[in-house]
């Protein structure tokens, strides 16, 4: 599900108001979708041959766009890689600040990205088909097969989105 809005930009060096568009996803619902069509897609995957999983979350500004991403990387103990690229969020912005990113995308998408890096996912399989949650979200008692893979999660791009994101944009100011 896509979610959409705009914050008007009230420039406090008194230039010209900016209405500012943007949008966004949440990072848990589309990582745990993204993941539940890899192994429904390939029955020969399981999750139980995960050596290990990436989640790559980064934003950066260009073009009058801040873009916000995640990559999911899945490596099997086999060899075989599995990436997929997913967007996030976009601001449609002149340029992008601590404010703008305040006030717009970061309170849409911090607490998701928070809890992907957290928690477990969980991995259950039921009449053939496999459902991936976060840990907590589901009681796994009458599930067929069953795994638990924690992520590891890395954070990149610019300054001004690592600060919001981590709560620190006090340090730019």
């Amino acid at each position: 599900e896509v979610f959409y809005d705009e914050w008007v930009d009230d420039k406090k060096d008194g230039t010209k108001k900016e209405t500012v568009k943007y949008w966004w996803k949440d990072p848990v619902a589309e990582v745990t979708k993204l993941l539940a069509m890899i192994f429904n897609g390939h029955p020969e995957l399981a999750p139980k041959d995960i050596d290990y999983k990436h989640l790559c979350h980064g934003a950066d500004h260009g073009k009058e766009k801040f873009r916000f991403t995640t990559k999911v990387i899945i490596q099997f103990k086999d060899g075989i890689c599995i990436e997929r690229l997913l967007p996030v969020g976009d601001i449609l912005c002149k340029k992008d600040s601590v404010d703008v990113l305040r006030n717009t995308l970061i309170p849409k998408i911090s607490a998701g990205v928070n809890k992907l890096e957290a928690k477990d996912l969980v991995f259950v399989k039921k009449d053939g088909n496999w459902n991936v949650s976060l840990d907590g979200d589901v009681t796994p008692a009458d599930y067929t097969d069953y795994c638990r893979v924690k992520p590891n999660s890395y954070i990149a791009g610019d300054l001004a989105f690592l600060a919001c994101l981590l709560g620190k944009e006090s340090n730019l100011l």
